[in-house]
């Protein structure tokens, strides 16, 4: 173990990016805080005790050698540190071990260690990596609750060179950013079971999935028993908790035999893809979802098949259509079956949980969305992506216009040829993830289908070869249109930013040349009036209005009214 470590901080200085700056911080909220300071003090110089110093100008286990610089109750030291190695440490309380903190269980190394511990990947990043300020003898930072988790790769075939990751919202959605690492103590990494150790909010419910490697093709399946929107779940977490090991893409610990293996054979029918070179297979027992695996046309007609034999248990997959150069992935939430012998599954319809029916032939799909509750991107960055183009989601995001007279809606027209197609929309640029949609409020996703990368696209089927209007709010199931109506409703109404801390603006689009406005408050009683509005579009000042909910009666030229609801916050 001493020579891999050697080598490892051999290879990582070959790579330039063997140091590191790193805050370790500690909260002494609560604490007696010394005279003497706070320290903090860890195996820095030599993390196994023998050997190669891996930081020869730092120094190992004093309590006095590093004294933390306040900033109200969080004291920080900036380490630099090899990168790519584990770190045992202590905060002190003081200058001497009687001042040590007592650690918590389940923060310790343990087997018998008690010290704090943490894995520095390498990195070329030049930045200071910030750990968390966790509460002098506490498992976390003030508020939070500690979840260590424990993956077991043992069924793994191999672990990915680029390390076994974790990504969920207990931290964030990044494949490639949160290496776990298996380490044993005294600077040994080895075994099988992977340790990462989060902080949420107290009564979180975190998602999230491990990822053998650094990719979303990487991540594990996660199976029914245990899956939560496509991901592993946790529910109310209120006090720190250790989750037990399970194994890689297994809702249990690692079997301790061999898994049996059986023959599968995927079937799937290519008669409404409109265009394609060839099908292949993804999943995560299957090729770790990068594909591959091509299947083969059975004689003259649409239906391929493919015989791979697989690990029992339960088989997550997608099919694949390659054009080309482009791969384009089936828009439904991923396939799954239990494989406890041999088994032809049933044809099914690329994206499709059925077989197949005949396609509508091709026609305008005029896509539109709403966004007058969001602040539409300032360089006018409105994008449909999905299924549907070459290549397909971000690679082929079609960007939308502005509707002229209609405050938030963009829209914008596609040729549809797939009669059942998947999308969502994106405010700003596809390429990052926080712009598309992502549904968080559980009561608006009734016309999506989990992606299954803990997300949700949005699905509609052509039933005819006429032209659509397939329109939503953003991040809602709400039904939008476009075009101008005769008739005054709630409907034609935008008022915006709604709530509001200061004023509003209410957008008409009816027919109409001139408009009444009335505001009144939960009583009834009148707080402002705007005659003769002529404009498409007005403010409400809504300034000195007080914290509440109000209510905006409109009237035009021919008495057609319509009433809307304005929060002040």
């Amino acid at each position: 173990m001493k020579k891999l470590l050697l080598l490892v901080a051999l290879f990582s200085i070959a790579l330039g990016v063997q140091a590191r700056k790193v805050a370790f911080r500690v909260d002494m909220t609560g604490q007696t805080v010394s005279a003497n300071g706070v320290h903090f003090t860890g195996n820095f110089k030599n993390i196994d005790y023998a050997g190669v110093d891996e930081n020869p100008n730092l120094i190992s286990w004093d309590p006095a050698a590093y004294a933390l610089t306040a900033n109200g109750n969080i004291y920080t030291y900036v380490l630099d540190v090899a990168a790519g190695l584990p770190y045992e440490f202590k905060f002190i309380n003081g200058n001497d071990w009687g001042s040590a903190e007592n650690i918590p269980t389940a923060s310790q190394v343990g087997g018998g260690n008690g010290n704090r511990w943490v894995y520095i990947p390498a990195s070329t990043a030049t930045d200071t990596l910030m750990l968390a300020p966790i509460m002098f003898s506490g498992n976390a930072p003030a508020g939070q609750k500690l979840i260590r988790l424990n993956v077991d790769m043992a069924k793994v075939t191999a672990v990915s060179t680029n390390g076994v990751h974790l990504a969920g919202n207990l931290v964030e959605w990044d494949p490639a950013k949160f290496q776990m690492a298996n380490y044993k103590g005294n600077g040994e990494m080895s075994g099988s079971v992977y340790q990462y150790m989060a902080y949420v909010t107290s009564g979180a419910s975190p998602e999230y999935k491990f990822i053998n490697g650094n990719t979303w093709g990487d991540a594990e399946s996660v199976p029914s028993a245990c899956v939560v929107n496509g991901n592993r779940g946790l529910s109310n977490i209120t006090t720190d908790t250790i989750i037990s090991k399970v194994c890689f893409g297994s809702c249990t610990a690692c079997p301790a035999g061999a898994i049996p293996k059986f023959n599968a054979t995927f079937r799937v029918d290519m008669a409404t893809v409109c265009s394609f070179d060839s099908v292949d297979v993804a999943g995560g027992v299957i090729n770790g979802w990068a594909g591959g695996n091509r299947l083969t046309q059975v004689g003259t007609s649409s239906i391929y098949s493919l015989t791979i034999a697989l690990d029992s248990g339960e088989v997550e997959y997608k099919f694949r259509k390659i054009k080309g150069t482009n791969v384009s992935w089936e828009g439904l939430n991923n396939r799954k079956f239990m494989l406890k012998k041999d088994t032809v599954l049933g044809v099914v319809c690329f994206d499709s949980e059925v077989a197949c029916v005949p396609v509508p032939a091709p026609a305008n799909v005029h896509f539109m969305v709403d966004l007058s509750n969001e602040i539409p991107n300032a360089n006018g960055d409105i994008f449909v992506m999905g299924n549907f183009t070459e290549p397909n989601w971000q690679g082929g995001a079609i960007k939308l216009t502005a509707v002229a007279g209609q405050i938030g809606m963009y829209e914008t027209t596609f040729l549809m040829c797939p009669g059942t197609f998947y999308f969502k929309f994106s405010n700003g640029p596809v390429s990052s993830d926080a712009n598309g949609e992502s549904f968080p409020d559980s009561m608006q996703r009734g016309c999506t289908v989990p992606s299954g990368v803990g997300g949700f696209n949005r699905v509609y089927t052509r039933s005819d070869a006429s032209a659509k209007e397939v329109g939503f709010v953003f991040n809602s199931c709400v039904q939008a249109g476009v075009g101008i109506n005769n008739n005054l409703n709630a409907n034609n109404i935008k008022l915006y930013p709604n709530p509001t801390e200061s004023n509003a603006i209410i957008a008409f689009n009816d027919l109409a040349k001139n408009h009444t406005v009335v505001v009144t408050d939960i009583t009834g009683r009148i707080i402002d009036t705007y005659r003769n509005v002529t404009e498409k579009q007005m403010t409400i000042n809504s300034n000195n209005y007080t914290i509440g909910l109000y209510f905006v009666q409109i009237t035009n030229e021919m008495n057609q009214t319509a009433t809307v609801k304005l929060a002040v916050k």
